[in-house]
């Protein structure tokens, strides 16, 4: 029974660790304007990706938070975006990486 016990709980957990992924990923989307979707755009043509797939990798890390320094005045100055293909079958998104 106990082992029962700790599958459910670790179930739950990873319920609610999604949960709050889709949570964070929808908030984070409500952020996004026409200069976030030109960047992602032009990062996606350069790429050759589709635009959601780069939005959908900025909006997983925490590389929205670099962005919108970028289009601060005094914030940092370029974005440096990485790109490699994975060997194994992950989402595109995945594959996109930023530094600041």
């Amino acid at each position: 029974m106990a082992a029962d016990s700790r599958a459910s709980f670790a179930g739950r957990l990873r319920m609610e660790t999604n949960q709050a992924a889709r949570i964070k990923r929808e908030n984070n989307r409500a952020r996004l304007d026409d200069r976030h979707r030109y960047l992602f755009d032009r990062v996606a043509d350069f790429f050759d990706q589709e635009p959601e797939d780069v939005e959908d990798a900025m909006l997983e890390t925490e590389s929205l938070d670099l962005i919108d320094s970028f289009f601060c005045e005094g914030g940092i100055q370029r974005l440096i975006f990485h790109y490699q293909e994975s060997r194994h079958h992950r989402s595109k998104s995945e594959d996109i990486v930023l530094r600041g």
